[in-house]
């Protein structure tokens, strides 16, 4: 193990300098920082070691070029970080690490602290071994990570492929979180606590049994939504929320779009249950997200406000069930005071813009538009079954909703 205690730059200008843990006996890290700074050129690799390949607890870590890879440790196999610790990654790749812990994980990196600023380079192919382990790629329990490049993608993980978050915050500007995969909740992003800000760019490609995009569970868990993308993410096994699954939490979605996102059985773009929120206010649940039921939106519980913005353009396959743009049932609460629910299909069942089993929809008939969408058999606009409310009971800002036999276009009860 190394420890700097003084500024320290490797590599570049063609040199090739390594330090390779031999998979040996448990050690500590390769590198320990506690003071000073670390600067990491290309041609410098830190690899196979029983322990991080990087730990710091105070300090500067410059990462211009290089590998940190195939290092493995409790927590943390890439780099472990806490106290007032900053870690800049301008290029290079921490990758194939593992984490083993059963209660914590990052593969690639590992936060109990400190600064994290990715402007390049990749976290890439990490694992979190252990069945109840979270972050393939990233494990936060508190600190900053702000993400404005680079790739943090093909990390696997139980609980969140890409990233973990028991609190902390993540700040995406740039970048992509992509192509993680879970074998449980949250291919990209998975959220205990904490708070998620996501200005551009996308969470694309992850997969997950649940939230093959996001998961979030927990009250202290907020995700913020200013722009980019959450698309192409898949759910496998019969799960739901191709693109967010929420048990709990915050999701405020002030732009960008949650698009095309599919295989999901309840909730191609969003899947909402519990005390979970979700307040849209501008951007678009569409463009191509399909599920069984609820191509748009799921509600098994929670409660969906949206002031404007738009559903549309999704897709419900069930053949009895539907719901194009949203599916209802529990205790859900929709509340609609402005944009649009349309051109939603229900293709095989009922409700191209609405299905209700149970729960409250109301809305605004002079704002708020429910238009264009489109179901096989009953209810273009809106079909409610049972207890369901649909406040008011009026087809009132309804315009071009259709069923393949002309009955039923409006709001429709059984």
């Amino acid at each position: 193990m190394y420890r700097p205690t003084a500024n320290l730059r490797w590599g570049g200008g063609g040199a090739s300098v390594g330090i390779d843990g031999g998979c040996n006996a448990a050690k500590g890290a390769l590198i320990k920082v506690s003071s000073g700074e670390v600067i990491m050129n290309n041609g410098v690799t830190l690899k196979n070691n029983k322990g991080s390949g990087v730990s710091m607890a105070n300090g500067t870590f410059t990462m211009n070029g290089g590998e940190i890879s195939g290092n493995k440790a409790a927590d943390g196999g890439g780099v472990y970080m806490e106290g007032n610790s900053r870690f800049e990654m301008k290029g290079g790749e921490i990758s194939g690490n593992k984490a083993t812990s059963d209660d914590g994980g990052g593969g690639g990196v590992f936060m109990n602290g400190g600064e994290f600023a990715m402007n390049n380079g990749e976290i890439s192919g990490n694992i979190a071994t252990h069945s109840n382990g979270g972050g393939g790629g990233v494990f936060m329990t508190s600190g900053k990570f702000a993400m404005t490049g680079g790739e943090t993608s093909g990390n696997k993980a139980p609980f969140g492929g890409g990233v973990c978050m028991t609190g902390g915050i993540f700040t995406m500007t740039g970048g992509k979180i992509s192509n993680n995969l879970e074998t449980t909740s949250g291919g990209g992003v998975y959220m205990e606590g904490g708070e998620f800000t996501m200005n551009s760019r996308e969470i694309s490609g992850n997969t997950a049994n649940n939230g093959g995009g996001v998961y979030m569970i927990g009250d202290n868990s907020k995700f913020t939504m200013n722009g980019g993308e959450i698309s192409g993410n898949k759910t496998a096994n019969g799960g739901g929320g191709g693109g967010v699954r929420m048990a709990g939490g915050t999701f405020t979605m002030n732009g960008g779009a949650i698009s095309g996102n599919n295989e999901a059985t309840y909730g191609g773009g969003v899947n909402m249950k519990g005390n979970s929120v979700f307040m849209l206010s501008n951007g678009e649940i569409g463009g191509g997200n399909t599920a069984a039921n609820g191509g748009g939106v799921f509600m098994e519980g929670g409660a969906f406000a949206m002031t404007d913005g738009a559903i549309s353009e999704n897709i419900a396959t069930h053949s009895s069930e539907g719901g194009g743009g949203v599916f209802m049932k529990g205790n859900s609460v929709f509340t609609m005071d402005n944009g649009e629910i349309s051109g939603n299909r229900a293709t095989e069942g009922n409700g191209g813009g609405v299905f209700m089993n149970s729960g409250i929809f109301r809305r605004d008939i002079n704002k708020a538009k429910i238009n264009n969408n489109w179901a096989k058999l009953r209810g273009g606009a809106v079909y409610m079954l049972g207890s369901a409310i649909f406040d008011p009971p009026t087809d009132d800002g309804f315009n071009g909703n259709d069923t393949e036999s002309g009955e039923g276009i409006g709001v429709d009860s059984n």
